[in-house]
């Protein structure tokens, strides 16, 4: 391993080391890219040597400090610089410039994977990439030489000189664009609205998986749950039923009803009904002859059909009607048998003065006094 210069800045029992990673080019305002494999590693020259186990060692919990810590850094405008050849590093020795291949602001611990960069290249080192000049990073790793823990990254390098040990091809691979939000919104609107609730503005996983998880998602969700519980022991009733019914065996008939049984017993109600109507006519009609409101013979199968169309049309047409004293009591829908008498002839003045307050001609009350 060479010793820079830069190690003289470092913390006591820290040590740096370089690796590398296949570049790649995504589109034009930059690329994810990995720069640390997402488990313990090594290089191919033996490195390194001054740690137990021989392995630099990172995890799940110190790959997310890790990219913490350099997103803090980027956020107070201290991006992650990426060089050619360490050149960075080797500038005070050789005297010669460091230019950037690219920076990065943005940091993400995918875990199983890596730690990734969001890499915006210069057109110059974007040209080299995709030429193929170059093909390889090699991040500059800050180190526990005590533990072989990866505790920072000074810069990555564009290089050609692989260091990595035990990576496979498809983890060296460059990066596609950061993984997309996994919650498709279309089912999320659908399960919010099944459950009653109204869907939260935000693509956020975090304030999804919190809404699904509130009190309200909670309470509709074992509403839900019963719901289906019922649903699930009605379906079984009715299989064992049919199953029954199929088999031969015996099915308690007092839960259960015919269907003609059923349509006899609708038609019945229906014909009962249409009775109770007509008797109704016909009792308002006779309610009103006792109560002295006179009903002429000939006028009883109009007033009938009247009822049974409109029976509050009936009802309300006889209660306009002036009540006659002579009447009151005597008048059914059935003519009660007479003695026989002598014809009438003509009416006399009172008789007129009667006819004339019913409303009738001469002729018809003269008519109805024969009768």
């Amino acid at each position: 391993m060479k010793t820079f210069s830069l190690l003289s800045q470092l913390p006591a029992n820290t040590a740096l080391a370089s690796c590398s990673f296949v570049a790649s080019v995504s589109d034009e305002t930059g690329a994810w890219q990995q720069i640390l494999p997402g488990k313990d590693f090594a290089a191919y020259d033996g490195r390194p040597d001054d740690v137990p186990g021989g392995k630099w060692r990172i995890d799940n919990a110190s790959g997310e400090r890790l990219a913490q810590l350099l997103n803090s850094r980027a956020a107070a405008g201290d991006e992650l610089l990426f060089d050619y050849e360490h050149q960075t590093l080797l500038a005070r020795q050789n005297g010669q410039k460091a230019p950037a291949s690219g920076r990065a602001n943005k940091f993400e611990w995918r875990p199983g994977e890596g730690l990734f960069a969001y890499l915006r290249y210069t057109p110059i080192a974007r040209q080299h990439v995709k030429d193929k000049e170059y093909s390889l990073f090699s991040p500059v790793i800050i180190y526990d030489k005590a533990t072989g823990q990866v505790n920072d990254i000074h810069s990555v390098a564009l290089t050609n000189d692989p260091a990595i040990k035990g990576m496979a091809s498809a983890a060296l691979s460059f990066l596609t664009q950061p993984p997309e939000n996994t919650m498709n919104k279309s089912k999320l609107a659908l399960l919010f609205s099944v459950l009653g609730l109204t869907a939260p503005e935000t693509t956020e996983d975090a304030q999804l998986i919190a809404a699904l998880t509130s009190e309200d998602a909670i309470a509709a969700l074992e509403g839900l749950k019963d719901k289906l519980s019922e649903a699930e022991n009605k379906t079984t009733e009715i299989a064992t039923l049919k199953a029954q019914v199929e088999s031969g065996g015996d099915v308690d008939l007092a839960k259960f009803v015919p269907i003609d049984t059923y349509n006899g017993l609708v038609t019945e109600m229906a014909a009962l009904k249409a009775s109770n109507g007509t008797l109704t006519v016909d009792k308002v009609i006779e309610d009103a002859q006792k109560a002295g409101k006179f009903i002429a013979e000939a006028e009883i199968d109009y007033l009938t059909k009247l009822g049974e169309k409109d029976l509050s049309m009936l009802t309300s047409t006889l209660a306009a009607r002036p009540v006659v004293a002579a009447l009151t009591g005597k008048q059914t829908t059935e003519k009660p048998p007479i003695p026989q008498r002598e014809k009438i002839a003509a009416l006399t003045a009172e008789q007129e003065a009667v006819a004339k307050q019913l409303g009738i001609s001469n002729e018809d009350y003269l008519a109805h006094l024969n009768q």
